[in-house]
């Protein structure tokens, strides 16, 4: 694997874990559970803390090797305008009334 190249945390194998600071095969496997177990995506770096054997003191670290990508398709959890929660809004905006 390239040094340079970031992984992707929400996509990544065990063993393409192993590729990040202080992550070894066991915790790589732990995260790869977390995540299957959460909707297989991982949205926040600090929901890694809720790992097992995660090295904490390594995160800063490891965000510098990796990424939280979304799958296609997928929002993040919190973006852009909440229309969800005011149903009539969203067909005022269709109808150019907002």
């Amino acid at each position: 694997m390239d040094p340079t190249e970031k992984i992707d945390l929400n996509t990544a194998s065990a063993n393409h874990l192993t590729g990040l600071p202080g992550i070894a095969i066991n915790i790589a496997r732990r995260i790869v559970a977390y995540r299957t177990r959460h909707g297989g995506t991982i949205h926040d770096w600090d929901e890694l803390l809720n790992v097992n054997g995660f090295p904490g003191d390594r995160l800063e670290e490891i965000k510098e090797r990796a990424v939280l990508a979304l799958p296609s398709g997928r929002k993040p959890a919190v973006a852009g305008e909440l229309l969800h929660h005011f149903p009539g809004q969203l067909a005022g905006r269709k109808a150019g009334k907002l």
